[in-house]
This record gives C-alpha cells, structure tokens and sequence, in this order.
C-alpha cells in the first residue's frame, strides 16, 4: 500500500511540473491559485495518509512463538484481530485475551456444521487455549505456530486508514474544482440580474444628461465619474457602471469613441447593453438627431422588461413558498387530527 502512497506522489509531482510548463491546460478549468491549493491538498493529505499506513501497517507479520500482553486484573478481556495464513488459505481471526490472574474462558459448542473457514477458526482457537493451558503465564498469552500438522503465520489485518485518508484528499481536489465551477456560474448569473436591474436607470439618466445640452460623450463620462465618486469601499460593485467606466478610461487613453461604446457592449454581453452600444456609435455617424427619441423609447422598453422579470422572479418566489405552504398544511393538520383521533378510540 506504500507503493500507492508513492504512485499518488509521483502524479501531484506531474501535475505540479506539468502545470509549470504548460504541458496541462488548467486554465480552462481553474485558476492558478485554486491550482496550487488543489495540488497542496492532494500532496498533504497523501503524506497524512503515508504516515499513517506506515505506522498502522509495520511490522503486521508476528514471529513464530509469539504472545500477547494480558489486560491487567479488572480490565476484562481484550479482543484483538489476526489475519492467520495456514499454507495458502488465510482467515481472519478475532482472540479474545484473558485478563491476569488466569481466568478461563469458556468456549461455546455450536451444533450446527461448521464451514471450512469456521472450522480453522475452531481449530487455533482450541490449539491457543491448550497452548496457554500448557503455558501457565500470567501475563502472557501465546499464540500457537502450528495447527493440525500445519504451520500458521500470524500478522495483524492491514490498516487502510492512510488510503481513506488519501482516497479524502483526491475528493476534496475534486470537490474544489467543481465549488469552482458552480461558484463562477453563480456570479456570472448574478451579474447579468444586476446589469438587467441597473439597465433601466442608467438609460433614464443618460437620456436627462443629454436633453440637458450634455453631449453623449460628456453624459457617459459624467455617469461613470459619479458612480465613482459616491462608490464606497464596502459596497457592492454595480458591474455596469464599472464597465461604462473602463470605458471612459479608454476614451481617456485614446481609443475611439466608436469603437470604445463597441468594446462596451461586447464587454456587458447583454442584448440590452448591445442596443445602447449600437445607438452610441449611430450617433456619431448619422449626428445626434433623433437620439434623444431612440433613448427614451429604449428607456420605456427597458422598465417594461424590468417588470416583466419582475412579474417572473415573483411567480418563481411563489413556487418555491408552495412546499413550506404544504408541510404547514399537514403540520396544522395533525395538530387537529391527532387529538381528535385520540378522543375517539378513548
């Protein structure tokens, strides 16, 4: 089982080294820190589990003519499990030690025919109990190196705590890869809701900044600043308006303003924001006429979709209420029921 322990070392050491030279393509599943602590996990936890099985497993085969510390006086019996190999067949054996002070033991006669396997099992006991019978000790119980002719190598059953251990260790690597995964998708979820949810506003304010006299460019750049001037450092970020900001920082390092509003939309991966996109770039080709229109009709489309999801986020909470709902129906229920019951067969 050492050589398990080894083999599972040998397969973090090319992982690691793999992942160095790029001979793995993890990226696609992880990120280099999630990748290191996937390979620490396994390597610790394989070494915790070497030591263990080493520790649990030396020395498992007993010489001939060996014995047993008996409990003390008061402590009662102690049962202790062997693997006993007579020639090629090997049973499991479980010897219950006599506590000092030569208590006997008793010994159960069982009528019904006995297996092959029960009927060695019988035959050590009963030569181990004549054994010690012979022996006298009282602070030793031997076990017998012959049985029925036949020579019996006895050695303690192999610990697999270390494997667990290990086998824990490949789980959680696993474990993690998939948290990951689900944890990535569940913010990407939760980033589309929110840039749905902010749609709406950002469209109303950047249509008031222009019927103001702002220029669209001014406008988007004003709605970027403010949103970072009134952001606080624990609060949430608004993903779309950090994204109008990159966006003004492109235009501020000299990125075309046509081709940073398409950067913008490519980078929300919203149809919505795709739209605003498309619109900001046909105002500086075609000029602003008719801009002021298109954005108020967008912003009155906007909040109807912004309804309508919430009409369906709505009808969902109500789905999800329906199972508490029934189990406090049935709760109520035999509150009523039982009593009654009771009162009528009493």
């Amino acid at each position: 089982m050492i050589g398990i322990h080894i083999g599972m070392m040998a397969v973090v050491l090319i992982l690691w080294i793999g992942g160095k030279a790029g001979w793995i393509p993890y990226r696609r599943y992880v990120e280099p820190p999630e990748y290191r602590k996937i390979l620490l996990v396994l390597l610790l936890g394989n070494l915790v589990g070497m030591c263990i099985t080493w520790q649990n497993n030396q020395g498992r085969v007993l010489q001939d003519g060996c014995y047993l510390e008996r409990p003390l006086y008061g402590q009662g019996n102690r049962t202790e499990q062997f693997l006993a190999s007579v020639e090629e067949e090997e049973v499991i054996i479980s010897m219950s030690i006599p506590q000092q002070q030569g208590e006997e033991e008793t010994q159960e006669k069982e009528e019904k025919k006995l297996s092959p396997q029960e009927a060695l099992r019988e035959a050590i006991r009963k030569e181990t109990l004549a054994l010690n019978e012979e022996k006298q000790e009282q602070d030793k119980y031997y076990l017998p190196s012959q049985v029925n002719g036949k020579h019996i190598q006895w050695a303690y059953p192999a610990d697999h705590s270390g494997m667990i251990l290990m086998s824990l260790a490949i789980l959680a690597g696993i474990l993690l890869i998939l948290m990951k995964d689900r944890r990535k998708k569940q913010e990407l979820e939760k980033r589309k809701e929110q840039m749905l949810c902010d749609y709406p506003n950002l469209v109303t304010k950047l249509s008031l900044l222009v019927r103001a006299g702002m220029t669209m460019r001014r406008a988007f750049s004003k709605t970027a600043l403010d949103y970072r001037k009134n952001k606080r450092d624990d609060e949430e970020p608004r993903y779309a308006y950090e994204e109008m900001l990159v966006t003004y920082y492109e235009m501020e390092s000299g990125v075309l303003e046509a081709q940073a509003y398409e950067n913008f939309g490519r980078r929300c991966n919203q149809a919505q924001y795709r739209t605003l996109a498309t619109l900001l770039s046909q105002n500086l080709k075609k000029g602003s006429q008719g801009l002021l229109d298109m954005l108020e009709r967008e912003s009155v489309s906007a909040f109807e979709d912004r309804k309508r999801q919430a009409r369906i986020l709505g009808e969902a909470a109500a789905t999800k209420l329906l199972i508490p709902m029934v189990l406090m129906l049935l709760v109520v229920l035999v509150i009523i029921m039982v009593p009654a019951c009771m009162s009528f067969y009493g």
